[in-house]
């Protein structure tokens, strides 16, 4: 995570871990995830291209960063099951 981001974030540190722990999902692995595609907020990617979603709740909210927990974990459970024989590492960076 870049440090510029690193402010954003923390300030849903008590929900990323929350939301990490219902899901059995690394909070780091979230945070990286909310860094990377936006800039330290969490945003749902509603475009036709991007999975079009219907977001869950405000875009800060603990209800949000739930549906794009449960969308990372749809999508490499669907690595998952394409590359088996991966290392879980190597599931994560697909």
């Amino acid at each position: 995570m870049s440090d510029d981001d690193k402010n954003d974030v923390m300030k849903y540190k008590a929900i990323i871990k929350k939301v990490g722990r219902k899901y059995e999902i690394d909070p780091a692995i979230i945070c990286g995830i909310i860094s990377r595609e936006s800039r330290g907020m969490n945003q749902v990617d509603v475009t036709p291209n991007g999975g079009n979603h219907t977001p869950k709740g405000e875009w800060d909210s603990q209800e949000h960063l739930k549906q794009g927990t449960e969308i990372l974990i749809n999508f490499i459970k669907k690595i998952q099951r394409k590359f088996p024989d991966w290392t879980k590492e190597q599931q994560l960076k697909a």
